[in-house]
């Protein structure tokens, strides 16, 4: 007769590898909690009268105007922020840019050198 074909056996697959550390603080660090969504949602709400935002913010989130800003400031640079409230987080970035560059002041068309200096 003729041969006989060996009959493969398949390799067991052992499972994925649990992932490290480093992929679960980053898989935490792209997932919103529920007062990074509540804050994001606060922020997207129109307020009629001053003071009224304050309120809320310590009303509903327990926070001081100054830990929520700190929290909002934080959120902008997420991508789950972005994911989250597209429009607003835009807005906002577009904003802080605008603030940083007014801070800044205007650009020196004429830098200062050492020479430039001297001769005054």
């Amino acid at each position: 007769m003729g041969t006989v074909a060996a009959m493969s056996h398949p390799t067991p697959v052992s499972p994925d590898p649990a992932p490290d550390e480093g992929a679960r603080a980053r898989a935490r660090r792209d997932e919103l909690t529920d007062l990074e969504r509540a804050v994001l949602d606060l922020e997207a709400a129109t307020w009629r009268y001053g003071g009224a935002k304050d309120h809320a913010v310590r009303e509903r989130l327990g926070l001081s105007p100054t830990a929520y800003y700190q929290v909002l400031n934080g959120l902008l640079d997420r991508e789950a922020a972005l994911a989250y409230r597209p429009l607003l987080v835009t807005r906002l970035l577009r904003k802080r840019g605008t603030r940083s560059r007014a801070r800044r002041g205007p650009a020196d068309p004429a830098p200062s050198t050492p020479a430039s200096r001297q001769e005054n």
